[in-house]
Order: C-alpha cells, then structure tokens, then sequence
C-alpha cells in the first residue's frame, strides 16, 4: 500500500506505512526541531546577578522575554571590602580605579556605566518590590506580586529567578541587639575615625583581621604578628581583638587601616554589653552611659539565606521552610541554583553558592550561564516545568556535611557561613574551591531533573517536531537560501591543521 506526503516545495512523493507498536501514535507538532518557544523570565533584584543576567541572559538564551524588577530606585547597593578589580565584570574590565579599595560611589558608577553601555534599562523596572511569587500547576507558570508607585499587579513568567544577593536586607538592632561587630563595622572605622571627636565602638565578637587580600600568608602565628604590628603598643587592644577560633572560621575580613583607626587615641574598643540605649547615649551593662551625638549600625544583614520573600510551591513557602522552625529549617537547595518541588525556579548568589576564595563576579556570571542553559533546554526541548529531584538534593546535601566538617569553618564560632549560629551548619559558601564550583556548574546534570512537558500526549520527544531545522526551512526559500550556512563547522583554521578539537562541534549557537 502507497500512501503520498509533501516535501517543502510541495511536491508529491510516495511513502510507505511502517507498522506501528505505539498506540495511540504520537500526533507530530508542525514546527521547525530548534523553533524554541519564547520565555517569559522575571529576575528579582538588579544588583550584580540582575546586571549580569540583562547582558548574559538575551545573548545567550533566543527570543527571551525579560524583566527585572528592583525594589529602590536605582541598580547596584554596593557592600565590598574587596579590591575593585576583583569586583568588576570579567566582561568589561576596568584599568582605571582611583585606587585598589575603592568608594562605593565608584563602585556604583562602573556598574552603571555598564547599565547603559548594554542598554539594560529596557530591562529593568525599579521602585518595583516583588512581595510574593505563587507557582500557578495549572497555568505552569509563576504568579508574581509586584508593588509599584503606581499601584500593584500580578505579573506571569515561566521561570522565575532570584538574584537578591547576600546582604540585601539589613539587620537592624532591637534592643539589645545592636552589639554586633564584623565585616561591616570594619570598613566604617577609619573614615569616622579621621571626622569624629570621639568614636565609642561597642564590638560583641573578637575577628581577626587581614591586611589587603593576597597580602600576607594564613597562618595563625603571621597574622597574629602582623595585627601587633598594626596596633603599635596597644597589647591590650590586642588581646581585647585575637578570637579563640583559627583564621577562616569566620571570613578573614582585609579591613585596610581599621587597627590602625582602632589604635587612635579618638577610638574607645568598648566590649562590654549593651544595656539599653538612653535619650543621650548608651548604658552598657557594667552601668557605664557613654552619651553620644549619633549612633550608626554596623550590625550586618540578615543571613538565613532564605529567600526575601515568600516563594509558595505545591503548598510550601520556601521562605519559612528554609529558615529555623521550618521544615527542613535551613537552605536545602540543589547545587545553590535549584530547589526540589520549585518548579522553573532558579537562585543567584543563594545557600552554598560562591566559593571560600574567587571573584563574586565571575561566580555570578557562571550561575548565570547555567541559568541560561536550563532557560535553552525548556525552551526547545517542549518542557513545562523542571525541578531537581529530591534524591539529587539530599545527596548534594550529604557532601556539604562531610566536607565542611574536615575544614575549620566547622569550628565553634559565629559568621555568615553558617548564619550566625556558633558551629551551625554551613551554608554561606560552596563546598569546595572557587576553581571547583566553577568547574560542577559547566556542565548541568540533566538527570537530577525531573520534568513534565507541554505536549498534550505528554510525549518527550514532541520537540523534535516535522524533521527540519530553521536552517533547512530557510534554504528551502529561494529568496533566503544564499544566506544560509549549512556547515557552520567548518573553518578557515582547518585548511592549516590548527582547529581546537577541545570545543570543536560543542558550541550550542553554531548548529
């Protein structure tokens, strides 16, 4: 028996029944392999991770529909004790920072710059706060509370991915609680110190305190010595400062010129506790008032490494199941970028995500490459939705245990490695080096994923579509088919031997 089909010119060609072992046959979707539906994607916060998603996102990810929202009214809350070079886009490089720690200001405006270099304002909507994210089942897509100047509304995306950053939600002091001192005091201290008449700096934690980053070794005994040396004949201050706990418990914080400033004759180290905070001053509670004519917080940020607002999924809201009382009570998140039963929900900078050394750029560039992979795949490959299964998350979870426990961060002492919690559970940082979170995110374990798909049949393979490519529709259109390359692999290096195989046939935009 014959039967008759149309090529794409439209002319008849025979074709022969093949028997059939699948019933019901799978009804073949009419579209090109590599048409890829267009995504609706929503960035929460256009920090460091939202800039880099705007540039990274749309070159890397076809036909994208892309917003980012941003709670204040401009981009990039700038927080770095780090020098400026290591704070920069890999991408856009800068050789002219007035110096090696600088402002926040200049910070900022390298960032901006960036902004409009890119045209990402296109992108972004500020004075926008997300204040809730429901993942619709039956829509298969998230439902986003957003409050504006004008007024608030539901947005729709098929992904959503947050990228708030670590610090972006300031822990102010209720009474007691404004004894805190660390990576945030630090940095504040010498330029107050040059401007105030006196300066009381009430400290609860003893930290250690690095020179500029890569300038001196780790050691215990180095460090030690090179504190002394800083603080000149203040022994007393010294053994007031020196923790009980080794280098790297806590992030060992450069803090260029804060012993220096400690050390002053304007500066008094005050460590006892507060008591209560008088019209005047402040009452420690050895009943000392020290009257004051301001007092500024230096008392970190909230580092539950929970998600800043709620994030509801098949009855669970992420962000009371990751914070203490919740169930499991703490971040449980696949590799830092995922969550199981989350579904088309992806993290930048969340629980476990940067390694102990590194650059936070490059780090966040890298997230969002392998957020864009998983982007291309649901787009061409007919996904709903993609969340990592539980089994992957437990064992991702097994590893971080083992491994921090053979590292001094396991160590009886407070940071935000293990949220402030003395010997808590880590999970401020990667299990492992920069070099090695870097080199787990390149390439994506597809089989940790579990999926459902947009075919009616639920059938896998429905992407593949009518058997032709873009290209192949392309060529078949005489008024196109001279600017179609066909054979994208093939180069000029070739004809002299000097084709590197390493990436050879493997970049994904070259098919």
């Amino acid at each position: 028996m014959t039967c008759w089909s149309m090529d794409l010119h439209h002319h008849s060609i025979p074709m022969r029944l093949t028997p059939r072992t699948v019933f019901l046959p799978l009804e073949l979707e009419d579209h090109p392999l590599d048409e890829g539906r267009r995504l609706r994607v929503v960035v929460v916060g256009a920090g460091i991770s939202g800039i880099t998603s705007a540039v990274f996102l749309p070159a890397k990810v076809p036909n994208i529909d892309l917003t980012i929202y941003e709670r204040n009214s401009d981009v990039v809350s700038v927080r770095c004790d780090v020098p400026a070079h290591a704070y920069q886009a890999t991408f856009e490089p800068s050789t002219t920072w007035s110096t090696a720690y600088a402002s926040g200001a200049e910070i900022k405006a390298y960032w901006k710059g960036i902004v409009e270099k890119h045209e990402l304002g296109k992108y972004i909507r500020l004075h926008s706060k997300v204040t809730k994210a429901e993942w619709s089942e039956e829509k298969g897509k998230w439902l986003i509370a957003v409050e504006t100047e004008d007024g608030n509304h539901v947005d729709e995306a098929d992904f959503l991915i947050t990228g708030i950053g670590h610090f972006s939600d300031p822990r102010l002091p209720s009474y007691p609680g404004m004894d805190d001192n660390g990576a945030s005091g630090l940095p504040i201290l010498p330029p107050l110190q040059k401007a105030a008449a006196r300066i009381d700096h009430y400290a609860r934690n003893k930290t250690w305190v690095a020179a500029a980053i890569g300038g001196e070794h780790l050691e215990q005994f180095t460090i030690t010595k090179l504190m002394s040396t800083r603080l000149g004949d203040r022994v007393d201050l010294l053994n007031e400062i020196i923790p009980d706990f080794a280098p790297n418990c806590r992030r060992l914080t450069p803090g260029p010129g804060y012993l220096e400033a400690l050390a002053a004759n304007n500066v008094n180290y005050v460590t006892n506790r507060i008591e209560r905070f008088t019209r005047t001053g402040i009452q420690t509670k050895d009943g000392t008032h020290r009257e004051v004519d301001a007092i500024i917080c230096a008392t970190g940020h909230d580092i539950n490494f929970s998600t800043a607002f709620p994030i509801v999924a098949k009855g669970i809201n992420l962000q009371e199941a990751w914070r203490p009382g919740g169930s499991p009570g703490f971040p449980d998140s696949y590799l830092s970028i995922a969550a199981p039963d989350f579904p088309n929900f992806l993290i930048l900078l969340g629980p476990n995500a940067t390694g102990p050394a590194g650059t936070l750029c490059h780090s966040v560039e890298n997230q969002v490459t392998y957020c864009a992979r998983v982007l291309r795949k649901a787009s061409t490959q007919g996904i709903r939705s993609m969340a990592p299964t539980a089994a992957a998350t437990r064992d991702f979870r097994a590893y971080c245990e083992s491994f921090f426990l053979r590292t001094v961060m396991s160590e009886y002492c407070s940071s935000w490695h293990n949220g402030g919690i003395k010997g808590g559970r880590i999970h401020g940082i990667w299990p492992g080096s920069a070099a090695h979170v870097n080199a787990v995110r390149r390439e994506p374990r597809w089989e940790d994923w579990e999926y459902t798909y947009l075919n009616r049949q639920g059938n896998r393979f429905a992407w593949l579509g009518n058997g032709w490519t873009m290209k192949d529709v392309a060529a078949s259109d005489p008024a196109e088919a001279a600017n179609v390359d066909l054979t994208p692999w093939l180069r000029a290096e070739a004809l002299g031997g000097n084709v590197d195989l390493r990436d050879y046939h493997e970049q994904w935009y070259a098919s």
